[in-house]
């Protein structure tokens, strides 16, 4: 992908007409957290490889559990490709995968009449229960209460450290805000870039009011600072859900072009705000 800006024009109309885009493969290949932010898709498929073990394996459970949270900041749906046990179809409703698919429901087909046979609502919950001997999935195990909140508390644990990796490996400065406009958390590109145009801690940190930035450079006459300040709060305001604004940013001498990225988090949750380097897009710098 080379153009974002181009895309999301495209997709808008698209999207007014009631189209709905999905990310197939999450996980692997191309679909990167990358392409997924800036794409805003109605639904994640979480692939296979994601998706097989989830039932065992830590570290893929912390993962799905961290891309349902980044889908639910995001207004997307979380799809689990490739169920094929019924131990790996509880997990994934227990992490809050919403909605499946995989060889435990149904084989693939191009008959119509295998479709119009399919009764996923009626028929799981006798598969998932028939005795070993039917030849079909054993019963899941009935957990006690402490093991449910042992689970629980390991689960919320892991993602909290992946989910702290997952936004500081994202390569664009991107911060979080809270519905205030306070500043709850920062990636380490963020951090770099606020170093690299002379602010610190105290200008762009965590507890810092990006409001008041932006205010305050609007002050002295910065009028890139003012659109973007105005487009903050319409976004906090619920009035708008995205706010786009292009500006320069002048370091040692050089000029860098940057597209200034506010997204809604939802009703009063604050919003997430990113700066893409787009000095090798524009026509006129090349």
């Amino acid at each position: 992908m080379v153009d974002y800006g181009l895309l999301d024009e495209s997709l808008r109309d698209l999207r007014k007409q009631g189209l709905r885009i999905a990310v197939d493969d999450a996980g692997a290949g191309f679909s990167s957290l990358q392409h997924i932010l800036q794409l805003k898709p109605a639904l994640i498929k979480l692939d296979r490889q994601v998706v097989a073990n989830l039932d065992i394996d830590r570290g893929r459970q912390a993962l799905g559990a961290a891309m349902v949270s980044f889908a639910d900041h995001i207004g997307a749906q979380v799809i689990a490709e490739g169920i094929e046990t019924a131990a790996e179809f509880q997990m994934a409703t227990e992490l809050g995968m919403t909605a499946v698919q995989g060889f435990l429901f149904g084989r693939p087909t191009a008959d119509r009449r295998e479709w119009q046979r399919w009764d996923t609502a009626l028929e799981l919950p006798r598969t998932v229960s028939a005795p070993t001997e039917s030849g079909r999935l054993p019963p899941f195990p009935t957990p006690g209460p402490d093991d449910a909140l042992r689970r629980r508390t390991e689960r919320d644990s892991s993602f909290l450290y992946v989910a702290a990796d997952v936004f500081d490996a994202l390569p664009d400065p991107t911060v979080v805000l809270d519905g205030g406009g306070f500043i709850t958390a920062t990636n380490q590109a963020w951090r770099a870039f606020g170093v690299r145009n002379g602010g610190g801690p105290e200008f762009s940190g965590v507890g810092v009011n990006y409001l008041d930035v932006c205010r305050r450079a609007a002050d002295v006459g910065d009028r890139d600072a003012k659109e973007v300040l105005e487009g903050l709060i319409a976004v906090l305001d619920g009035e708008i859900d995205e706010s786009d604004r292009e500006y320069p940013c002048y370091v040692a001498g050089a000029v860098y072009w940057y597209l200034s990225r506010i997204t809604s988090l939802g009703a009063s949750r604050g919003a997430i705000a990113a700066h893409l380097e787009i000095t090798g897009r524009r026509p006129d710098l090349i």
